[in-house]
Order: C-alpha cells, then structure tokens, then sequence
C-alpha cells in the first residue's frame, strides 16, 4: 500500500511538472511568437543549482531554493537578451535539406502569412518580395540549381561550390620542437 501511495505521489508530482513546462511554453509562444524550447534546460539548472548548493556546498535547502530560483531567473533574463531578442527579427528563413516540392510549399506559406501579416520592420529593403526572406540550402547542385530558383526562394545557396575545396588548418596549436 505504501508503495502504491509513494508512485502516485510521484505521478502526481511528475504530471504537474508536465504541465507546467506545456503551459510555460504554450504563454511563451503565445506572447512573443517565438518558439522557445529552454523550459527543459532552465528547469534542469534550477535542479543542479539545488544539488550544488545542498549537496556540494552545503548550504541550507530552505537558503538553496531561493538562490537556485534567482540563477534561473537570471538565465533566463540572460538568454532573452542574447539569444531570444535577435530572434523576434528575423530576416531569413533558411529552409534545409528540402525537396523542391517542400520548398515551393514554404514560400507559399511564407507568402500566405506575409499576406496576412504585413511586415513592419525597418530592416526590410525597398521592393522586397516577402519579409522575412526565404534562402534554400543543403543538396542543391549544379545539376539542380535551376528547380530550386524556380521555387521562388530569394536566396539559393549552392554547397557544392566549396564543398569539395581543400581544408586549410589555421589552427593554434603549439607543438614542443626537440
């Protein structure tokens, strides 16, 4: 019975910590429109900087729980103003590795919430098609260059250019001689 009681105290406490992460994701992409995947991450740090202030430096949990809190929040405010700012602008799509099908079914998206949405960013050049732009890379050769273009993407990147290029090594390492 006590085992019983003990694996629905864990589900419970389990399904709760799902449903924070799935409510704290679906707030964040619902506000700022960006697709942020560091719930996990930050979580997870917030568990080592607990261990590491119980276990490794011996401070008091009821001292340790505020203080992991407070690193949380301040990778978070970190990654905001780092990472996450830069990408509420974004100028490119780059779309990887694609068929030209795929390809040609994104620009239309694109170009369907372009319609929808209208671009209001500064950064945008005069006679633009589309805000942001849409660039293909990844598998497009010579060969098949042409069908990417034809796609309507702005930029196509073609790899096979430099792909074959010999490798110069610009590296620091220091060797001891003699």
């Amino acid at each position: 019975m006590d085992e019983l009681l003990q694996h629905g105290l864990n589900a419970l406490m389990l399904g709760g910590t799902y449903a924070l992460l799935g409510i704290g994701l679906t707030l964040i992409f619902g506000i700022m429109k960006v697709v942020n995947f560091t719930h996990g991450e930050l979580y997870a740090f917030g568990a080592y900087m607990m261990y590491a202030l119980v276990m490794l430096a011996g401070v008091s949990f009821f001292v340790a729980l505020p203080l992991a809190i407070a690193l949380g929040i301040l990778l978070g405010a970190l990654l905001e103003l780092v990472l996450l700012r830069r990408l509420r602008g974004a100028d490119r799509i780059l779309l990887d590795n694609r068929s030209t099908e795929e390809v040609r079914r994104a620009v239309a998206e694109v170009d369907r919430w372009c319609g929808e949405h209208p671009p209001e960013s500064p950064r945008m050049p005069a006679g633009a098609k589309r805000w942001p732009e849409v660039e293909v890379s990844g598998g497009i050769r010579l060969d098949n260059v042409r069908a990417y273009a034809e796609t309507g993407a702005d930029y196509v990147s073609v790899g096979a250019l430099t792909h074959s290029a010999p490798a110069l090594d610009l590296s620091l390492e220091v060797e001891e001689v003699g």
